[in-house]
C-alpha cells in the first residue's frame, strides 16, 4: 500500500467537477502560443483563489510528473528544483506574482530537495 505525504480533499477544490483535461492539455501547447498564455492565466487565477491551493501545489511537487497543479506546469515545478532552469523559473514566478503568489508561497509547498537530476524524495514533517 502506498502512503502519500499529503492528504488532499479534492472535493474542496475550486476546480472540483471540471474536466481534468483542462489542466493537462495546456502542457501540449507551445509556450509562445497566445491561447496557451490565456489558458494559463485563467488556470492561475482559479488556482490562486482555491481553498486548497497550497495542498494542490504541494501534491504537484510530490506526486505528479505532468499537468498543472497549484498553478504551475510540470516544467515550471521542475524549474524550482533544477537550478539550471532559471529562465523558466523566473517566468513562472513572474506569472504567479501576477495572481498574488510569491516565491515564499511556492517554496513552502516544495517538500523535496534535489540531489541530482534524478532526485530523491525528502518528506519533512
Amino acid at each position: 500500500m502506498r502512503v502519500y505525504a499529503t492528504f488532499v480533499d479534492w472535493t474542496q477544490a475550486s476546480c472540483a467537477g471540471m474536466d481534468t483535461n483542462f489542466f493537462y492539455d495546456v502542457e501540449e501547447m507551445r509556450s509562445g502560443n497566445p491561447e496557451r498564455k490565456e489558458k494559463m492565466d485563467s488556470i492561475r487565477r482559479l488556482c490562486s483563489s482555491c481553498p486548497i491551493f497550497n495542498k494542490c501545489m504541494e501534491w504537484g511537487f510530490e506526486e505528479e510528473e505532468y499537468g498543472v497543479w497549484g498553478g504551475l506546469t510540470s516544467v515550471e515545478r521542475n524549474s524550482f528544483i533544477d537550478e539550471s532552469k532559471a529562465d523558466v523559473k523566473l517566468k513562472a514566478l513572474k506569472d504567479m506574482l501576477s495572481v498574488g503568489v510569491g516565491l515564499r508561497d511556492i517554496k513552502k509547498n516544495m517538500r523535496r530537495k534535489p540531489k541530482s537530476l534524478h532526485d530523491t524524495w525528502d518528506y519533512r514533517a
